[in-house]
C-alpha cells in the first residue's frame, strides 16, 4: 500500500492533456494580441511623429496620381483671397496671379522654391506671385515661428531676402531666427520685438482659413489664375503653365 497522501487524487486541471492544450492556445492568443498592440502603437506613432519627409512624400504621391486622372481644379473667385497684408511680387494688374501657400519647414516648399524665385526674375511683373502661409503645425513645430518671423522681416521691407535666408536653412528656433535678421543687417531690436509679440498670427491664420476653404491637403501648393497646381514645379513645367495662360 503506498503511503502517500495524493496517491489517487485526480490531477491538477492544468496537468491533464486537455489542460496544457488549453494554456498554449490562450499564450499564443496573448501574444497575437501583444503583437497586435505593439504594431498598431508603432502605426500610431508613426501617423503622428512619423518621418515628416516620407509623410509629405506620400502626399506628393497622391496629388500627382490624382492631377492625372482628376480634371483641373479652377478656382474662379482666386482674387478674393489675394489679401492686403500678403506679400505680392508684382502688381494687382498682372496678367498672370500665383497664390503660392507655402510652409517654412516643409522640405518640398524648400525644394520648390528655387523655381518659384526663378519665375519671379524671368517673367517680372507679368506674373505676380502672392505667399501665403500654410503651416503644418503638427509635423513641422517651427513652421508658425518661422511664417511669423518671415512677415516681421516683411515690415522691414526684407521679405524675399529673408525668406530666401529661411528657405535655405534647416534650423527655425527662436534664435537662429534672429541671426538670420542680423546677418541681412535688419533692426533686430525690432525683429526681435515683432517675433515675441505675434503680430502676424492674424495674417497667418487667415492664410490657413483661405488654404482650408481652397481644400489644401500640403504644401507646396499653387494657384495660377485659379488653377490648382501641387508640390515642387520645376522650371519647365512653369513655363509651360504660364505660356498656357499668356496664350488665353
Amino acid at each position: 500500500m503506498d503511503n502517500n497522501p495524493n496517491y489517487g487524487a485526480p490531477k491538477k486541471w492544468y496537468k491533464t492533456a486537455g489542460g496544457v492544450v488549453f494554456l498554449v492556445f490562450i499564450s499564443l492568443v496573448i501574444t497575437m494580441i501583444l503583437v497586435f498592440a505593439v504594431f498598431m502603437m508603432y502605426y500610431l506613432w508613426q501617423i503622428k511623429f512619423g518621418d515628416p519627409v516620407k509623410l509629405e512624400q506620400s502626399f506628393l504621391n497622391e496629388a500627382k496620381q490624382a492631377q492625372t486622372v482628376e480634371k483641373s481644379i479652377v478656382i474662379a473667385d482666386y482674387e478674393k483671397y489675394v489679401r492686403a497684408q500678403n506679400f505680392s511680387s508684382g502688381k494687382a494688374t498682372s496678367l498672370i496671379t500665383v497664390l503660392a501657400f507655402v510652409d517654412y519647414e516643409c522640405p518640398f516648399t524648400k525644394k520648390a522654391y528655387p523655381s518659384l524665385q526663378t519665375v519671379m526674375e524671368k517673367y517680372g511683373t507679368t506674373v505676380n506671385v502672392v505667399f501665403k502661409n500654410f503651416p503644418l503645425q503638427d509635423i513641422h513645430p517651427d513652421a508658425i515661428l518661422a511664417a511669423n518671423a518671415v512677415l516681421c522681416a516683411k515690415e522691414q521691407n526684407k521679405f524675399l531676402q529673408y525668406q530666401e535666408l529661411v528657405l535655405s536653412k534647416d534650423k527655425l528656433d527662436n534664435d537662429s531666427l534672429i541671426s538670420y535678421a542680423e546677418n541681412l543687417k535688419m533692426d533686430v531690436k525690432k525683429f526681435s520685438d515683432c517675433l515675441t509679440a505675434e503680430n502676424n498670427l492674424g495674417v497667418i491664420n487667415q492664410d490657413l482659413t483661405d488654404g482650408l476653404e481652397l481644400g489644401l491637403r500640403g504644401t507646396p501648393t499653387f494657384f495660377v489664375n485659379g488653377e490648382k497646381y501641387e508640390g515642387p514645379l520645376t522650371i519647365a513645367e512653369w513655363d509651360g503653365i504660364i505660356l498656357k495662360f499668356l496664350k488665353k
